[in-house]
């Protein structure tokens, strides 16, 4: 009886958890269309610029509260609260330090000579909300460590309604000033929501020891990530930098269908890495190799070309329609959906990486691919490409990515890479599949007919047609298919 209960609970969070992150990006279409409608591309490509403060915010605490989250479910199930305790109140009170001396850093920035006093604003905001964002942080990873994802579920539909409401209000009457508070407020009502509910005293506990202890094993996971970051918005920085933050607005464009597409492939990342780990452990490595790294590898180099033909058709449509001012981006957005095909397959293989211990080996390979990333950007930019240059050397590096990662875990596992071997043929012909498709209708485009809005319509129907051909005829080496099924969807 007890069991059963406890699958059900189970299955009842993964539901819930799950529902809350695809209103997340139901809401994140729309929420993400209007910052570009409502702001220049000036203002826009330093949002973009600016918004990167608080992605790499949320890393402040070097690695400790991911160790938190693993320790606690270990103590809890040995019934050692004080070591719990413990944890928890080093984890807390260590993180804040770590996120004041970032937030104090950005907010010292602010006082630069020869800012404009949009950019001052801004990193001041950010500051703040680096702040804000430390205390969600933990008391969601709190949350996740009892297993609480019926809090964490009911406060993402809150954290993220209000970021939508607050995006159209606040930008629409303040401009880029209603875009800074729109980051800000919706933290301080789902802080508010969490402190209401989540009522259980902080442990004042502190120990050095401990923190060390907890950075010290959550600090390779950490690195792995800020390094595939790194790799994904290090070209932000680079067109700021060379071309400004016009040219970066229009490049937002592609940052904006980018994270549409990765999306998919980043929520099935969270699902999959946690049972990737606990198959590791209780289960022969040759089942959870097949499960969870080549059969997600082999669905995301089927489904992927298919989401991404849509968008690089779609894309000539829309944009000129809803963001006219940035019709500039869409070459560049095109350019670069293309090669988030490396980039979501890289997450799989991630995946097996951490599951497996590997991240500090792995890391360096990360930094090669990055120092490949800027190289290659300046390379462009230097040689007259423009943002254009910029999304090919990005989209190429996310390929360097791919391949170095796969070469790292077959040399570290020979049953991998037996296994790879045996799928080559499969993962391989999707995608230079989808690149013969792509270039053929472009090239055929002015026969199809003299109307842009029915050739874009015409071709993104026979292509659509040709995958869904495509999967049927090889739906038995994946599983793509059951996502068109009515019981499935």
């Amino acid at each position: 009886m007890n069991m059963t209960k406890s699958a059900d609970s189970i299955v009842t969070n993964i539901i819930r958890y799950s529902a809350s992150h695809y209103y997340r990006q139901f809401l994140g279409i729309f929420t993400a269309i209007i910052r570009p409608k409502l702001l220049s591309p000036e203002l826009y490509g330093l949002w973009n610029l600016l918004k990167l403060i608080q992605n790499y915010g949320t890393y402040t605490h070097l690695g400790a509260r991911t160790s938190m989250r693993y320790q606690i479910p270990f103590h809890e199930s040995r019934k050692e609260d004080k070591q719990i305790q413990l944890i928890a109140g080093t984890t807390f009170k260590g993180s804040l330090w770590l996120t004041i001396f970032f937030a104090a850093l950005i907010a010292g920035i602010s006082f630069k000579p020869g800012l404009s006093v949009e950019a001052k604003t801004g990193l001041l905001s950010f500051s703040i909300v680096v702040l804000l964002l430390w205390y969600y942080g933990y008391v969601t990873s709190l949350l996740k460590s009892y297993q609480n994802f019926k809090l964490i579920s009911a406060s993402n539909y809150i954290y993220f309604t209000a970021i939508f409401i607050c995006s159209v209000v606040f930008i629409y009457f303040w401009g880029i000033y209603g875009a800074y508070l729109s980051v800000i407020m919706p933290l301080i009502i789902v802080i508010f929501y969490l402190r209401l509910k989540y009522t259980q005293p902080i442990s004042n506990n502190f120990q050095k020891e401990i923190l060390f202890e907890l950075i010290k094993k959550g600090f390779p996971i950490v690195l792995f990530n800020v390094a595939a970051l790194l790799i994904s918005t290090s070209d932000r920085f680079i067109v700021a930098y060379f071309l400004g933050n016009e040219q970066l607005g229009y490049y937002g464009i592609a940052i904006m269908c980018m994270g549409f597409l990765m999306n998919t492939p980043g929520a099935s990342r969270e699902v999959i890495e946690p049972k990737m780990m606990q198959s590791f452990g209780k289960n022969s490595a040759e089942d959870g190799i097949n499960k969870y790294f080549l059969k997600p590898l082999i669905n995301s180099a089927y489904l992927m070309p298919f989401l991404i033909g849509i968008v690089f058709f779609m894309l000539p449509l829309v944009i000129p329609l809803i963001l006219p001012k940035y019709i500039a981006g869409i070459l560049p957005s095109q350019i670069i959906v293309i090669g988030s095909y490396a980039l979501a397959l890289s997450y799989t293989v991630r995946g097996i990486v951490i599951a497996k211990g590997w991240q500090v080996q792995a890391s360096g390979l990360m930094f090669i691919a990055l120092s490949i990333n800027i190289l290659l950007n300046i390379i462009f930019i230097k040689t007259g490409f423009g943002i254009t240059g910029v999304a090919v050397a990005s989209s190429t590096s996310f390929f360097i990515l791919l391949v170095l990662l796969l070469v790292f875990v077959s040399i570290k596992d020979t049953s991998i890479s037996e296994k790879l071997k045996s799928v080559f043929l499969s993962l391989c012909y999707p995608f230079p599949l989808m690149l013969f498709i792509i270039l053929l209708l472009e090239y055929c485009d002015k026969y199809i007919a003299q109307n842009a809005l029915i050739i874009a319509l015409v071709k993104l129907l026979i292509f659509c047609l040709i995958y869904l051909i495509l999967f049927i005829v090889t739906r038995n080496k994946h599983t793509v298919i059951d996502l068109f099924t009515m019981r499935k969807s």
